[in-house]
């Protein structure tokens, strides 16, 4: 069947059901196959795209979207896919911000059972960012968007087209060199730096002394040699990284995260931390005794005590890192946001020493304090 003859007829065996994006002659669009009801997704992409994705269906991995069928008519091009039912990447990271290592490292090596197939073809993603990867309703991390992939080229030095995501792109990217599967090397250090901290490398570096952060930062060096050199190598480093993670934390302290003190796990931390919490527990109550005499001073000075002995230290402390939560504050550069907290936390212990001096003075009649 010649290559028209196959778009009209892809174009007559799927129907519109809505646009999920793009536009003019890269729309994507929800289709539903009329003999057999099934839905997919239907793209329109170059000649080059739908060779590229043509490649991309003899490729049998269950974390990439499948490709079903592609035409071209030798200027333009149609491919229908898998349709995932689930959440992008960046919507899931929307929802819980930033994730633990072990999360981190569970998504990573999915994603690397894909590349290591993609790469083996001769094939560079060049833009895997948390908008071209899924996670479907039962949990299989999925590959998406091939939109600017491209074959490896021995002869050529450099790419011809400057193309990517901003912070995801690798150096090599912009011109300077030819992009390889070190390319899509590099995306990943990008995504579990993101994943782990909220931030881009640039805002914030994941602790580079941690099994993870020496991972990253060894993805995200500018000399595209001094990183892995294959996926299969960062694959195996992942699974020791993780692997030292646990053992790292075998008969040390307890680790739970967004607490002060147990976020690390580190058995000194954790000590230090429960003796703090003990004796803030123990400020709140010696306080709120002292100024019992009725019902209102009571819950009165329970609320002055607990803005200044408790909220303050923990919005100074992050607790459950409530700077990367918040919508306006999140994309923050660290040092404005460690400002914002400070300058919050005093805010916040000054409302509760204010509360405390309206009990003693005009609820109880005692002498103000001296300033």
């Amino acid at each position: 069947m010649s290559g028209n003859l196959r778009m009209q007829y892809l174009e007559e065996q799927y129907e519109t059901l809505t646009t999920l994006g793009g536009q003019d002659k890269e729309k994507v669009l929800l289709v539903k196959d009329r003999r057999t009801g099934k839905i997919a997704v239907k793209k329109y992409v170059s000649a080059q795209g739908a060779m590229l994705y043509e490649r991309l269906g003899g490729i049998q991995n269950r974390h990439m979207a499948k490709v079903y069928e592609t035409a071209s008519d030798g200027k333009s091009g149609v491919v229908i896919e898998e349709f995932i039912n689930g959440v992008t990447l960046g919507k899931y990271l929307e929802e819980r911000r930033i994730l633990n290592p072990v999360e981190v490292c569970y998504i990573m090596t999915q994603l690397c059972e894909a590349l290591v197939q993609i790469h083996e073809n001769g094939i560079v993603h060049r833009d895997l960012n948390p908008e071209n990867i899924m996670i479907s309703e039962d949990g299989i991390v999925k590959l998406i968007d091939f939109g600017i992939a491209r074959t490896v080229k021995e002869d050529r030095g450099k790419d011809t087209a400057i193309l990517g995501t901003v912070g995801y792109a690798a150096p090599e990217q912009f011109g300077f060199t030819q992009s390889d599967e070190r390319t899509d090397i590099y995306a990943l250090g990008v995504l579990m730096n993101v994943m782990l901290t909220g931030q881009l490398p640039g805002q914030q570096i994941y602790w580079p002394g941690t099994p993870l952060g020496a991972v990253i930062q060894k993805c995200l060096e500018i000399d595209p040699n001094k990183r892995f050199q294959k996926i299969s190598q960062l694959q195996n480093q992942l699974n020791l990284s993780i692997n030292a993670e646990n053992e790292d934390q075998k008969g040390k302290g307890c680790k739970v995260a967004g607490v002060p003190g147990f976020r690390t796990g580190v058995l000194w931390k954790n000590i230090v931390a429960s003796c703090g919490y003990i004796f803030m527990t123990m400020g709140v109550y010696v306080m709120v005794d002292s100024y019992a005499q009725s019902v209102e001073t009571f819950f009165m000075e329970l609320l002055a005590t607990l803005c200044y002995v408790w909220m303050s230290p923990l919005i100074f402390a992050n607790a459950a890192d409530w700077d990367k939560k918040l919508p306006g504050i999140r994309r923050l550069p660290w040092m404005l946001r460690l400002t914002i907290r400070i300058g919050l936390g005093l805010v916040v212990f000054g409302i509760g020493m204010s509360i405390e001096e309206y009990v003693k003075v005009v609820m109880l009649g005692l002498p103000a304090s001296s300033n």
